[in-house]
This record gives C-alpha cells, structure tokens and sequence, in this order.
C-alpha cells in the first residue's frame, strides 16, 4: 500500500471522527497515539490528527499563489474510544501578485 492510499484510509476513517464538512475544506496528513505522561487525568492515551487546509480558490484568486501554512492551531476535540483528541489544524497563507 503506497502513501497515498494511506492518506486515503486516514480520511475515511477521519471522517467518523471530524466534524460534517470537515473534509471538504481540509485533507488529513498523517495522525497518530501518544500516551500523557500525567497518571492523574481520566485519558491516559491521546489522539493526534493534523489537517491541512486544500487549496479551494476561488475564481477571485484565480491569480493567487499558496505561500505555505501558518502557525499551527491545536484544537481539543471530543475523547474517541477513551482517548483524548487533539486536532492539530494549518491553513494556508497567499500571496496575491500585487503584493
């Protein structure tokens, strides 16, 4: 199974996790499980899913170039299968050709 079958696994399987429409405007690029090191806390196993945002131009920035991503935001989702998630979410940046 090549890279990009995985990727596409990732987003099925994302998809019942993600909230509806998640996946329109962003493609998951790799996920994985880590363990807290904190013994007192109700998850002890913790979900990472980094998303990045597509390149969806509109015909108004039809002339625009992506200039990489952002900062990356995590976002604390809702626990799946008793593991805490953690979205890790870029957006991508643009230039425009007048500056």
């Amino acid at each position: 199974m090549n890279q990009n079958d995985n990727i596409n696994m990732y987003e099925g399987l994302a998809s019942y996790f993600l909230p509806e429409g998640v996946l329109k405007y962003f493609e998951v690029t790799d996920f994985a499980t880590q363990r807290t090191l904190d013994k007192d806390v109700l998850y002890t196993t913790e979900l990472h899913i980094y998303l990045d945002e597509r390149d969806n131009r509109t015909p108004d920035m039809k002339d625009s170039v992506s200039n990489g991503f952002g900062a990356e935001s995590c976002l604390l989702d809702y626990p799946a299968r008793d593991k805490k998630a953690v979205l890790h979410i870029r957006r991508r940046r643009w230039t425009m050709p007048d500056g």
